[in-house]
């Protein structure tokens, strides 16, 4: 029984303790606010360090530009080509590694104009040139000892003499040459790529007439052929055919050649006309004596 109210005496008297203690610490503060509570600003963390950039390779300085360059030649199927002093080869070509500059180009080719330009060879380029050349034609340059003189070439009239017949393809040309009063001189002349001079001397007048030609007379259907003699008497048509005639130089109202179509023609005064043909190829033969009969007729 000693033993529960000692016990019972020390717990009452812990909590009397207890609450004594707590009157003090609520009597002791009084109204005062608990002091404020410091807020503490967070530690912001450094940012992570960049990571280091690969190390790059060296950039290789710039190549040097091309020192040389090409050139590529057409036109003119085997002219030579000669590029300064240099002679390159023949058309059509192309020649490479070649200093770059400015050059004087010749292509030329035996029977063409010769083509001078100058050009410009770039480091790393091709430069072309289209050289299509100019055949060089052929020329007759015709004088003679008569200034004035009729001038005809494969029986077209080209002019008085001295005259020069240019722009001729190479070939052979029948050349006529006739002055009033002389015998026509007629010549085979061969024509190439350059001029061809060609000088004629005429003979004396003619005082005499005696001259016949070859001639072929058109009808209005047909034709017959015989010789057309011309005398001092005049006219003689001589042929197996009724158109035979004599008819003297006072009869004759016109005498006309025409060179170009071939025609000789002879007018009776008032009545028929005849034309007449050359039936061979000597295509002068019928000028040759229309000029001598006019001769004669104006000597008279």
């Amino acid at each position: 029984m000693v033993g529960q109210a000692s016990w019972r005496w020390r717990s009452g008297a812990a909590l009397l303790l207890v609450l004594g203690l707590g009157g003090l610490a609520s009597c002791g503060g009084g109204d005062e606010a608990p002091p404020p509570t410091e807020e503490v600003a967070p530690v912001k963390e450094p940012p992570p360090a960049p990571e280091p950039e690969p190390a790059r390779p060296a950039t290789p300085p710039p190549p040097p530009p091309p020192t040389t360059g090409s050139l590529q030649v057409e036109g003119t199927e085997g002219a030579s080509v000669r590029l300064g002093e240099r002679v390159l080869g023949m058309v059509p070509g192309t020649w490479e590694d070649l200093e770059t500059g400015e050059y004087p180009i010749r292509v030329e080719k035996d029977g063409f104009h010769t083509l001078e330009v100058s050009i410009t060879i770039r480091g790393g380029r091709t430069r072309s040139l289209a050289a299509n050349l100019l055949e060089m034609l052929g020329s007759i340059v015709v004088e003679s000892d008569i200034a004035g003189a009729n001038v005809f070439l494969d029986r077209n009239f080209k002019g008085n003499t001295p005259v020069t017949i240019a722009d001729l393809q190479p070939g052979q040309y029948n050349l006529t040459i006739a002055a009033e009063g002389h015998e026509v001189i007629s010549r085979k002349v061969d024509v190439g790529r350059r001029a061809v001079p060609v000088r004629v001397e005429f003979g004396d007048l003619v005082a005499a007439l005696d001259v016949r030609v070859a001639v072929g007379h058109k009808h209005r259907f047909g034709s017959c052929e015989g010789v057309l003699v011309a005398t001092a008497d005049g006219f003689d048509y001589q042929t197996d055919h009724k158109d035979a005639f004599q008819l003297g130089f006072e009869q004759a109202e016109r005498f006309e050649i025409d060179y170009l179509n071939n025609n000789l023609r002879l007018k009776v005064r008032g009545g028929r006309t005849y034309n007449f043909e050359s039936p061979t190829e000597d295509l002068d033969s019928l000028f040759v004596f229309h000029r001598d009969v006019t001769t004669f007729r104006d000597q008279g």
